[in-house]
């Protein structure tokens, strides 16, 4: 089991690595493995400045690969947009659980990682 979450680890990394240019890469080892995406742009939310924002990122669990979206966090109605396939993996508000990458699912990402980087663009916080 643990050889398939590092395979799924590294195939979303790829995914977040080819939307990656407008953001700042972070990445994770300890406590568990991870990558991220954040802003750059300072933005102002509900009266509170931020000097950046996080967009997304992958933390390799024991039994799934966790999916990090704050664009639908930060507006739900966005929700309505995202394939079935990958709405259905989703734990809680933001958070989407991966235990297999198909090549339907590899879609459903790339449209939903498009999405909220229209999202923020929109809002101006890219």
């Amino acid at each position: 089991m643990v050889a398939s979450m590092k395979r799924i680890f590294n195939e979303l990394t790829d995914q977040l690595e080819v939307v990656s240019s407008p953001f700042t890469e972070r990445t994770t080892i300890k406590p568990k493995r991870g990558y991220h995406l954040w802003t750059d742009k300072e933005v102002e939310i509900l009266g509170r400045t931020y000097s950046e924002l996080y967009f997304a990122g992958i933390i390799e669990q024991k039994n799934f690969v966790s999916l990090h979206f704050m664009p639908i966090y930060m507006n739900p109605a966005l929700k309505a947009d995202i394939p079935p396939v990958l709405l259905a993996l989703l734990k809680g508000k933001s958070c989407f659980h991966i235990t297999n990458v198909t090549p339907e699912l590899e879609r459903a990402i790339r449209k939903t990682l498009k999405l909220g980087i229209s999202c923020y663009k929109n809002l101006e916080w890219l």
